[in-house]
């Protein structure tokens, strides 16, 4: 039951972090004002980054629990506080300005600034456990 664990943290990590990338570029095409692009952003944003990273999370605490290395590698800790940057940039930025986007209002800056937010979490999250493997 590890090694099937460690390969789905491994690829979801894979997916979480092209998806952040890919939702930066998008917040920064001139396409994102469009309602319906808007609300695509929303559900993929929702589905694809925020509860496919705390599922990955459960996933990746689960398996350093299974190796017997307890919750008291620093990587963790860091790893949990990295995502909490995620989770406050998506409620106070990026959700807020993707509602507005989806009621036809163009996104201010905030919304490009909280997907820059939360690339930057994802990826000290995979550079830390990448570099603890």
């Amino acid at each position: 039951m590890y090694i099937p664990l460690l390969h789905t943290h491994r690829s979801l990590a894979y997916v979480i972090f092209a998806l952040a990338l890919i939702h930066l570029m998008v917040v920064l095409s001139p396409g994102r004002n469009a309602p319906g692009f808007a609300k695509g952003l929303y559900y993929s944003h929702l589905v694809g980054i925020i509860w496919a990273g705390r599922v990955n999370l459960i996933i990746g605490v689960a398996l350093t629990l299974a190796a017997k290395m307890g919750l008291w590698p620093w990587w963790i800790w860091v790893s949990i506080a990295a995502w909490g940057g995620v989770e406050v940039a998506a409620k106070r930025m990026i959700t807020p300005e993707l509602h507005l986007a989806m009621q036809g209002a163009n996104p201010s800056a905030s919304l490009w600034k909280g997907a820059l937010i939360e690339l930057i979490s994802i990826g000290v999250i995979f550079g830390l456990i990448s570099g603890a493997h």
